[in-house]
């Protein structure tokens, strides 16, 4: 009988201290080896919390807590989840669907999906956010925003039709999934800033994105970047130290725990450069074979 681990089987990727790099079809002493490490990691995690051992002591009579998944939670889950390896294969180049930006607030997503876009409105589109707040006399539904009724948006949110949502000043805003189809049936690749706990959705072969994580740089420089644009009259919010600050370790947080999903990554201490580096991979996408995951292509 063959070795389900022969040479014709999909290649394999291993996630060893998220390095992304891959590796050809693991043999069978390389995949034990990988198993039998997670349950040693398991085990001293135990042992951590349990220093006795499982086999010492005595009972306890006591009730313990219960915990449950909850899904507006699952953030918490996501910084204790251990990947060992991924299943991959190799794809000829082709353009994503999706281009998702992650990063903590204020690092540039927006501005560079906005010059995407405008540089490119062919082959780049975005989403126009729902809400159910009043439109304003010079606001044109569709355009920067979609206003429906809170009890419809309530309902669409009810039935899983929304990426993600939030309430801002007693009106509902969100991201739908189906809008994010329709730039893609066009045929451009849909550019999203979304939260990182998206990404759980969207790394799927419905919507075969390419993740970016765009990294706040050191404190000093992102504090002369944002006087830059403040004197310029970019930006007319002046942020202070604490403000920054909590960019930088926000950034710092988002990369530890959803290091796993990313394709690249961008510090963002220029934002012609960061451009420049981002608009260079994409058009790689198209020019070079890609990795992805097997489920992407079976």
């Amino acid at each position: 009988m063959a070795s389900e681990f022969s040479d014709s089987a999909a290649p394999f990727c291993f996630v060893g201290c998220n390095t992304g790099k891959t590796d050809s079809s693991p043999t069978p002493v390389e995949y034990h080896r990988a198993v039998l490490s997670y349950f040693d990691i398991l085990f001293k995690v135990y042992l951590s919390y349990h220093p006795s051992g499982p086999f010492c002591g005595t009972i306890s009579s006591k009730k313990k807590k219960k915990m449950m998944y909850l899904t507006t939670r699952n953030a918490e889950f996501d910084r204790h989840e251990i990947q060992i390896y991924e299943e991959v294969a190799k794809m000829p180049p082709f353009q994503r669907r999706t281009l998702v930006l992650i990063g903590a607030q204020g690092v540039g997503r927006r501005s560079l999906k906005n010059r995407f876009i405008v540089l490119n409105p062919t082959r780049f589109g975005t989403t126009v956010p729902f809400t159910s707040r009043k439109p304003r006399e010079d606001e044109k539904d569709g355009q920067a925003y979609k206003f429906v009724s809170r009890s419809e948006m309530e309902a669409d949110i009810k039935a899983g039709k929304y990426l993600e949502h939030g309430e801002y000043e007693g009106n509902l805003y969100g991201t739908k999934i189906d809008s994010i189809l329709e730039v893609v049936q066009t045929g451009r690749t849909c550019i999203l800033d979304v939260n990182p706990q998206a990404l759980k959705v969207l790394r799927t072969s419905e919507f075969m994105p390419y993740v970016v994580f765009i990294a706040a740089p050191e404190l000093e420089t992102l504090r002369a970047m944002h006087k830059a644009v403040v004197d310029a009259g970019i930006a007319t919010k002046l942020l202070t130290d604490s403000d920054l600050k909590k960019t930088v370790d926000e950034s710092a947080r988002i990369q530890r725990a959803y290091n796993h999903y990313f394709d690249l990554i961008i510090v963002n201490d220029n934002l012609d450069k960061a451009f420049e580096k981002l608009q260079t991979a994409i058009e790689k996408l198209r020019m070079e074979p890609q990795w992805v995951p097997i489920s992407w292509v079976y």
